[in-house]
């Protein structure tokens, strides 16, 4: 599991890196040739669905984790909402605030130097407010600002509100499963009427992913304590992984606007779920630990938060060097970006994330 967060928050580092190619009014140019971002000739599907594949695997693995870590503890009465928030206070906030403060300074300074602001256009002190209190993506901006990507975890913190006060209903195994899905059908009924909205469809849509991730884990949990013979739960996984490999590949063959219909759908309500049921059950039983690429699990928060500022201090060096974009479509240059990305965010880890998430812990607990 630790290997396979890794590596979706680096595959969104893929998919962002059309942010290169980004003109002064913070999109894509018209009719952008694809074929300039180094490797899209040869895995077009790294830069047009893993990222959004990875995105959403990242709610509904957060779903899976909160239900798992947290769901009963809080039922019961175990786990107070102090405790609760400051856990969550102490994982996100060090390093936002960094990266939030690191951000608004570079752009600041790329401002006065070109009259203009790199890919996120929107910068201003009503913006660093909602961004200070990840609440900047709660249907309440005008659009992405600042370190533009930390949109997601701004989302995360209201499903973890909306969490712990589901948690709180100390409902049953399987009344809770058909809580969820009465939720998740009531989600989708109301993004079906905010296709247009993507403040709203956004949110409607990550929270969706939050509760399948709840969903996966219950079945999981169930799945692991049924009294069958080894050799039909073996049957029961061997499925399950068959069809979430056979279902990603097809996936990733569909083209961006199928992604958004029915690709979505497919992916949302079955594809991750099952993909989160077959990592686990595999890492119980597999012999395969991996333990020497765990650190990829561990770079996780500051590889997706720390490579937009990486970016941005990459385009400056660029603009002051008097380069090209041609630059951007060498895969020299985007091997030299993670070989400065991925030492940098493990650095981060050490050195910022564990440190002062000790502190506030303890501080504050």
């Amino acid at each position: 599991m630790d290997i396979a967060r890794g590596l979706a928050a680096i595959s969104i580092v893929f998919w962002h890196w059309q942010h290169f190619f980004y003109t002064s009014s913070g999109a894509l140019p018209a009719h952008f040739d694809w074929q300039r971002i180094p490797l899209y000739s040869t895995l077009p599907w790294l830069f047009e669905h893993v990222g959004i594949l990875s995105l959403y695997f990242f709610f509904s693995l957060s779903g899976f984790v909160f239900f798992g870590l947290y769901g009963q503890s809080i039922a019961q009465g175990q786990c107070s909402a102090r405790t609760f928030f400051v856990a969550r206070i102490a994982r996100l906030y060090p390093l936002h605030v960094l990266s939030l403060v690191l951000v608004a300074g570079l752009q600041c300074y790329y401002s006065w130097q070109y009259n203009e602001y790199f890919v996120f256009l929107i910068n201003d002190s009503y913006h660093f407010f909602l961004n200070i209190f990840l609440i900047n993506a709660w249907g309440i901006q005008e659009g992405f600002s600042f370190n533009g990507p930390i949109w997601s975890v701004s989302s995360e913190c209201l499903f973890y509100l909306l969490f712990f006060f589901l948690a709180r209903l100390k409902q049953s195994k399987l009344s809770s499963v058909l809580l969820l899905i009465i939720c998740l059908i009531c989600l989708r009924s109301y993004a079906g009427y905010q296709l247009g909205q993507l403040k709203a469809y956004a949110l409607v849509a990550g929270f969706e992913s939050f509760l399948w991730g709840g969903v996966s884990y219950l079945v999981t949990q169930s799945y692991v304590q049924l009294s069958l013979k080894p050799n039909i739960k073996k049957a029961i996984f061997y499925l399950c992984a068959s069809l979430t490999i056979l279902g990603l590949s097809s996936l990733l063959i569909l083209t961006q606007s199928a992604l958004q219909g029915t690709g979505y759908d497919l992916m949302a309500r079955t594809l991750i779920p099952m993909s989160l049921f077959t990592l686990v059950v595999w890492e119980r039983h597999s012999l395969l630990r991996f333990k020497r690429l765990a650190w990829l699990g561990d770079i996780t928060y500051s590889v997706y938060l720390l490579h937009f500022p990486l970016q941005l201090l990459c385009e400056m060096f660029r603009r002051q060097l008097g380069l090209g974009h041609e630059i951007y479509s060498s895969v020299g240059f985007m091997l030299l970006f993670f070989m400065l990305l991925i030492p940098i965010s493990y650095a981060s880890y050490l050195y910022v994330e564990v440190p002062l998430r000790k502190w506030i812990r303890l501080r504050y607990s």
